[in-house]
């Protein structure tokens, strides 16, 4: 319901809108002073939703800006700052190989120095919110740039 309300809510405006195109009409057909007043409901509940959307941050969006501000870490080369963000239980899916925690930060630092990673595209993210635990999958494209400019690509 929260992902209605607050991070989608593109549904409720269009019923919203038919609901208001159905007052319309019968306010058009009547001409009534009480018709006319439920002409402001739809309008009012659009404003009011409006707000709340714009108010609320839900477990969701905090989280996938928190996606966000690890792939900058990555891009920056601050291993530390993004180990700092990684669950216990974060895995890593290199190229068709699972790589667990320790495994994936080691490589990371390894390899990782700034200016490394030309960019981060993210792809799909899902996010699984369950009381006060959370479970993400990302799909990642990242962009890794050598020395002499020559780029791998990989994807996480």
């Amino acid at each position: 319901m929260s992902r209605l309300l607050f991070e989608d809510p593109f549904w409720l405006y269009v019923l919203l809108g038919l609901t208001e195109a159905g007052l319309l009409w019968s306010w058009h057909r009547r001409r009534d002073r009480s018709a006319a007043r439920r002409l402001a409901g739809p309008p009012a509940a659009a404003l009011l939703l409006l707000a709340l959307s714009s108010l609320v941050t839900t477990d969701r969006e905090r989280i996938r800006g928190r996606i966000d501000e690890l792939a900058g870490h990555l891009t920056a080369g601050r291993t530390d700052d993004l180990a700092a963000g990684l669950a216990d239980e974060f895995s890593l899916k290199l190229e068709g190989i699972a790589l667990d925690r320790k495994t994936a930060l080691g490589l990371l630092r390894s390899r990782l120095r700034p200016g490394t990673v030309q960019s981060i595209q993210l792809g799909k993210v899902d996010i699984e919110v369950r009381g006060d635990q959370a479970d993400s999958t990302i799909q990642a494209h990242v962009v890794f740039g050598g020395a002499r400019g020559e780029a791998f690509s990989g994807g996480m």
